[in-house]
């Protein structure tokens, strides 16, 4: 066991004395590799998490690894985390919630203490646990490789041994470490996996575990290739702005794998597999107008093309001023506003970019908001109110770009749904001695 860590050190490590933060939550695994990494000449720096959802069990695993660590003069860094409260207000399940504040935190810790690498202790039963995971899941070639050796800091040095030789391993050298009590529950699939299908397996085939290492190294193998061709091929399909992506439903078709290469992106785009699955079967139905939240961003499906766009930020209710002595302002939209006689209408042009409005009619200073749900207006033309919402329809205004329109208001009145149409209250007419012309830039 011991040279074929070594070789995955020297292998993806730039010294055989680089800094490494090991994760040690004092079970099997993390011991054993914490008893390994002893006989190197790395420097060694332990972080455990205290996730709190055991009660004394987790006080007992952390009082554990900080003993262990005393004893052995090796740094150790502790966290605790209010796990259940975080789930709660991120909508998250509880191994997801745990997973985003251990990996957050390891990473910081890493970044402070200069560290090369975050080495972890997931073993070869562990891969073929996330391999049964995905393939229920319908995760796609990606989930069913397995756990990777490294991906970007995280480093596993254990993935070839199963935990059978882990056991052996800490029995043979006196390696003590803490049972977690939640393994033994069929809660989890998980645990379902790891305590029903897995030793099946091992019925039918005695040697499951070493062939399923082997595949999964094929498939890893093969994930490669595939990343490089759904890369080179989404590459040509995306138009990228600085708001989001679009890919022409006429450019996707050609494809001679349109769906698979829609599906992939939909993934690689952080939308979950179900909601892809629904996307995909709105695409090839030719349906059009339905919207996906995915963990980056969102999808908006439209007759002609597919859109994404990047979440931002961005606080929906707040309200601009725009000052009375400011001709032109930039945020959050550009705006320039002349103040100009009138004459007549045959010396104005009328463009969607431009907007004209009688200057006596507007209260200062004016204000720039998002539209909301509910806001009505006077469109030009029309002597009765219009939802805001509607107005949309009737323009054929895609979902996607409705977050982004802006309105311009007087007091509380809608001037100008900027970029479309002005209020036909603040309309020019025969009584007009001066107008006001907004120019979106």
């Amino acid at each position: 066991m011991m040279p074929y860590l070594q070789n995955v050190l020297r292998t993806n490590l730039t010294s055989t004395e680089s800094r490494v933060l090991v994760a040690v939550s004092g079970g099997l695994d993390s011991m054993v590799l914490l008893h390994l990494l002893e006989q190197t000449h790395h420097p060694i720096f332990v972080a455990h998490c205290n996730f709190q959802l055991r009660d004394f069990e987790s006080d007992a695993d952390q009082e554990f690894v900080i003993q262990y660590c005393q004893q052995r003069g090796i740094p150790c860094f502790v966290k605790s985390f209010q796990t259940e409260t975080y789930a709660t207000e991120n909508q998250l399940s509880i191994q997801e919630a745990a997973r985003i504040l251990r990996y957050t935190w390891f990473e910081k810790l890493r970044s402070e203490l200069m560290a090369e690498a975050i080495l972890l202790g997931h073993h070869a039963d562990d891969s073929m646990e996330t391999f049964f995971i995905n393939l229920l899941r319908g995760s796609g070639i990606r989930g069913l490789k397995g756990i990777p050796l490294k991906n970007q800091y995280l480093l596993r040095p254990l993935l070839a041994f199963t935990r059978h030789s882990l056991e052996e391993y800490a029995a043979n050298h006196s390696v003590f470490y803490r049972e977690d009590r939640s393994n033994a529950s069929d809660t989890y699939l998980r645990n379902r996996i790891r305590h029903q299908l897995l030793p099946k397996l091992r019925e039918l085939r005695p040697n499951a575990s070493e062939s399923m290492h082997r595949s999964l190294n094929h498939l890893s193998k093969a994930a490669e290739i595939h990343e490089d061709f759904i890369e080179s091929h989404l590459f040509q399909l995306i138009r990228e702005d600085e708001d989001g992506e679009t890919i022409f439903r006429q450019d996707l078709i050609k494809e001679k794998y349109a769906e698979h290469l829609l599906t992939e992106y939909l993934l690689r785009r952080q939308l979950s597999v179900s909601s892809a699955a629904q996307l995909l079967d709105h695409f090839v139905a030719g349906r059009y107008g339905q919207e996906f939240e995915s963990g980056s961003g969102w999808f908006y499906l439209e007759k002609e093309f597919l859109r994404f766009e990047i979440t931002k930020n961005q606080d929906f209710q707040k309200e601009y001023l725009w000052a009375e002595d400011k001709f032109m302002i930039s945020n959050p939209v550009r705006i320039k506003m002349e103040r100009l006689p009138f004459h007549s209408l045959e010396d104005l042009s009328f463009v969607a970019e431009v907007a004209y409005v009688d200057a006596a009619k507007l209260q200062l200073p004016l204000k720039i908001r998002h539209w909301r749900e509910g806001d009505r207006f006077f469109p030009f033309g029309m002597n009765h109110s219009k939802l805001i919402s509607d107005f949309f329809i009737d323009q054929k205004v895609p979902k996607y770009k409705k977050k982004k329109i802006w309105l311009l208001l007087s007091g509380d009145d809608i001037v100008w749904v900027i970029g479309y149409r002005i209020d036909n209250r603040f309309r020019i007419n025969e009584s007009t001695k001066e107008f006001v012309k907004f120019t979106c830039l």
